[in-house]
């Protein structure tokens, strides 16, 4: 999750691909890639806590710019498409779902 360090009157669309992959000499690093739409009524900055290795330093992180592809998440999407229905039905002998659990109580504690 991110953070502004000024006000935000609106956040929504985000998207996020996470996924491990191997750089120069097969060390296996994490790629993150993020994209939201978010209205501000100032310039504002967005930060996105990451985790590295303790003493890494800044240089555990590398930025690249993609604004030249936009349309990433899209072209994503088109690798994964909705399964089909191809006139096949369900079978009759599926078994009715468990009982549902009860709800946990909700406790009020403090202020």
């Amino acid at each position: 999750m991110c953070c502004f360090s000024r006000p935000v009157k609106d956040v929504s669309a985000t998207k996020i691909l996470a996924r491990w992959t191997s750089a120069e000499g097969g060390v296996l690093r994490q790629c993150v890639v993020y994209q939201m739409n978010y209205l501000a009524a100032e310039d504002l900055a967005m930060v996105l806590p990451l985790p590295v290795a303790p003493g890494s330093g800044e240089k555990a992180v590398m930025f690249i710019d993609l604004e030249k592809h936009a349309d990433i998440f899209d072209k994503l999407h088109r690798c994964f498409p909705e399964p089909q229905n191809y006139g096949r039905s369900l079978p009759n002998s599926i078994p009715p779902p468990a009982a549902v659990e009860p709800k946990l109580e909700v406790v009020q504690v403090g202020a």
